[in-house]
């Protein structure tokens, strides 16, 4: 929260915004497979989150950052790649929850 309110430091903010992002998304969906209800309010903030990010004026915005139209098609294929195969991974070598 220090890094988002403080003038300046574009690099620091951006590393700030993912992981905000990654803390709530995390949470919601670390409620979901322990069978808890859906936390949304994690839900939410991770929205408002992402919309506070996008938002943004371009005067705040990293330099060298391109727009989310300039990236490549092989990007996103690495990117879903590497999430399946985390997904496959924690299946794997997760403990299953006792009394389920």
């Amino acid at each position: 929260a220090a890094a988002l309110l403080a003038p300046r430091l574009p690099r620091v903010k951006e590393w700030a915004y993912a992981g905000a992002f990654f803390n709530y998304s995390s949470a919601f969906v670390s409620h979901l497979f322990a069978g808890d209800r859906p936390d949304l309010a994690a839900a939410l903030m991770a929205v408002v989150t992402v919309a506070s990010w996008a938002l943004r004026p371009p005067e705040r915005r990293l330099l060298e950052a391109k727009s989310p139209g300039e990236s490549s098609a092989w990007s996103w294929t690495a990117s879903a790649a590497i999430l399946v195969l985390l997904l496959i991974l924690s299946f794997l070598w997760l403990p299953p929850i006792p009394g389920h």
